[in-house]
């Protein structure tokens, strides 16, 4: 009997740790096991370009289109009239495009304005050349007084008052061909503002005709389309 009993205990201590094992793995697992485990967190989705995202990437494009045919055409122009400074320009395009593009403002900046002027006022751009030129004629007398020997200067000197006083009346002569381009364009927008003062006064002074006019264009319309 003894024996029995002995052996129904030693039954329930084994039911007990069977009982307890899956706790005991449960509890073991680790974070980093559960998060293997663990579906993986979906990924948000890429939400599609709208219609106005289209319609701003056209107008970049368009946009960039343009101002690269621009610069070509004014290359062509730098080539044609310029050929040194378009040669100087181009050197480095292909090894160092970020300071051909610096560069390329700059030359703009100051050979554009010729570019336009030889389309809307050709004398105007004959002015500017010219400026250029004494410009450059300037900067040369300058070095070469900086190198001349004392009884070399006062000739030198002399030379440049001549190409300062001729650029001085060769300014003059510029702001007058552009003032006087700002003028026919000023007549112009006057006479076209004239054209619709009077346009203007001759609707109102013709309000009760043109009102009857259009309520007959309106009711002969209807009388038309009228099926009954």
């Amino acid at each position: 009997m003894k024996q029995g009993m002995l052996i129904t205990v030693e039954l329930s201590i084994i039911g007990f740790f069977v009982a307890l094992l899956p706790i005991v793995v449960l509890a073991e697992e680790t974070p980093q096991s559960k998060t293997k485990n663990a579906p993986a967190a979906k990924q948000p989705e890429k939400s599609a370009p709208t219609q106005t995202d289209s319609k701003q990437t056209d107008v970049d494009q368009t946009w960039k289109e343009q101002l690269e045919q621009k610069h070509v055409q004014f290359i062509e122009w730098l080539q044609e009239n310029y050929p040194d400074k378009a040669k100087q320009l181009l050197a480095n395009r292909d090894k160092k495009p970020d300071e051909f593009v610096q560069a390329l403002c700059e030359v703009m900046k100051i050979y554009e304005p010729i570019q336009r002027a030889e389309q809307d006022n050709p004398e105007l751009a004959k002015a500017l050349r010219k400026d250029l030129e004494l410009q450059d004629q300037r900067d040369q007398l300058l070095r070469e007084i900086a190198m001349a020997k004392d009884q070399d200067r006062p000739a030198l000197l002399k030379r440049l008052k001549e190409i300062v006083s001729a650029r001085f009346d060769n300014i003059i002569h510029k702001k007058h061909l552009f003032y006087d381009h700002l003028r026919r364009r000023l007549e112009k927008l006057q006479e076209k503002l004239e054209a619709q003062a009077k346009e203007l006064e001759q609707l109102k002074a013709e309000k009760d005709q043109s009102v009857e006019q259009r309520m007959k264009e309106l009711t002969e319309q209807a009388e038309k389309i009228n099926w009954e």
